[in-house]
């Protein structure tokens, strides 16, 4: 796992459809906050930061790297 320290902030306008955002809620059981988090990742290819555990297993889950953070 990387750092979070390293890493840029980056923005994105992009249009998600709500059924991708809805399919991801379902298959991880998260939250449609989580699941914008969990979209993004994927779709710019960065590794996603957080300290919430069923986030980090939906990303590993989908191939997605997750930082390591000092809590």
């Amino acid at each position: 796992m990387r750092s979070i320290s390293v890493m840029p902030v980056v923005e994105d306008d992009a249009d998600v459809p709500i059924e991708r955002l809805v399919e991801i809620c379902r298959t991880h059981d998260l939250t449609a906050y989580d699941a914008v988090y969990l979209e993004l990742a994927r779709r710019r290819i960065l590794p996603l930061a957080s300290l919430d555990a069923k986030l980090a297993r939906a990303a590993w889950s989908s191939g997605i790297e997750v930082l390591s953070i000092q809590a």
